[in-house]
């Protein structure tokens, strides 16, 4: 970027791409959020485990509004660890994203008839909420423009 930092309006509609755009914009190195420029692989994995944990809880309470809500942060993850792997040149989005149903479909306990191995049960995760809610504060403070 040029120093001109892109508008929420001229960022494009499409959900996934915008999610992308949104992405590589803070992650940014000259005009992104500190917070996200300074993230690895390491210090996000353990809000990746928990957003999938959440996921999980959600499904288990039925609760389709939180699903909804944790699902999309569980793919801000993918989409995380995805921008931080294109800017190491590892892979990117479209590198993870299954290109056909054929990749998805092969290996998934829950697509092939022939498995009979058991889904993990998820593990509660107590007080991580509170401290998860109290992390993205200090990050939302991060990343205000004064």
């Amino acid at each position: 970027m040029d120093g001109n930092r892109p508008t929420i309006e001229s960022l494009p509609k499409e959900p996934l791409t915008r999610l992308l755009a949104v992405m590589a914009l803070v992650a940014d190195r000259q005009h992104g959020c500190p917070w996200d420029v300074d993230q690895t692989f390491r210090t996000i994995a353990p809000y990746t485990i928990e957003e999938a944990y959440e996921v999980a809880d959600a499904i288990e309470r039925d609760d389709m509004p939180a699903l909804k809500e944790e699902l999309g942060d569980l793919l801000l993850q993918v989409v995380y660890h995805a921008q931080m792997a294109s800017e190491a040149r590892a892979f990117d989005f479209n590198d993870v994203a299954p290109p056909s149903p054929t990749r998805w479909s092969i290996g998934t306990p829950m697509s092939s008839a022939t498995s009979r191995s058991p889904m993990p049960t998820p593990r509660p995760s107590p007080g991580r909420p509170e401290r998860r809610l109290n992390e993205q504060e200090d990050r939302r403070r991060a990343c205000r423009r004064p």
